[in-house]
């Protein structure tokens, strides 16, 4: 009798019970001072304040996350952390409909990128279930240099090219509309 052969799981393993180690903490950290900053710089400066660097926020956490977190957002806790922040941004532009009195049009016009965040983290949770649900694997950002992604053990497959080139509509869109 021959040995019965195991179909390989392509699937990582993830430690849900991981608190969020060291990596996690600096970008959340990160994102943090960086909101605070900007939000200083709009309510208590904004005569001073460049109107530009509210792109940091609109721009800078989605490819952070992109680049940086996207295999980190598996994990329930620091998901759910990104997007309460995610959530916070665009509560600062939610503010800066409403409250608008003092802000010029060069402010409300950098503001309207403030809900690419959000977005973003709405995007990644369908497309893995999407990926989860199609491909029975867990979304990877495509490898540059090959096909296979070394740390996942897989070959990147057409549910991964797929979503991770949907991102940049979305984002784009945000700051458009």
């Amino acid at each position: 009798m021959g040995k019965k052969k195991r179909k390989k799981s392509y699937v990582t393993k993830i430690n849900t019970n991981d608190p969020l180690n060291w990596w996690n903490k600096f970008w959340i950290g990160l994102a943090l001072l960086t909101i605070i900053v900007e939000s200083v710089g709009i309510i208590f400066f904004s005569e001073t304040f460049q109107p530009k660097s509210i792109m940091t926020l609109s721009l800078g956490i989605p490819f952070s996350l992109m680049i940086f977190q996207y295999r980190q957002l598996r994990k329930t806790k620091v998901y759910k952390v990104w997007f309460f922040i995610s959530l916070f941004v665009l509560g600062l532009f939610i503010f800066s409909v409403i409250d608008s009195t003092f802000l010029t049009e060069e402010y409300k016009h950098f503001c309207r990128g403030l809900k690419a965040p959000i977005l973003f983290m709405i995007a990644f949770y369908v497309f893995r279930k999407m990926s989860i649900s199609i491909c029975k694997t867990e979304p990877i950002s495509p490898p540059r240099y090959s096909r296979y992604d070394p740390e996942e053990g897989r070959k990147a497959n057409y549910m991964d090219y797929i979503t991770f080139t949907l991102y940049w509509p979305i984002i784009i869109l945000a700051h458009i509309f």
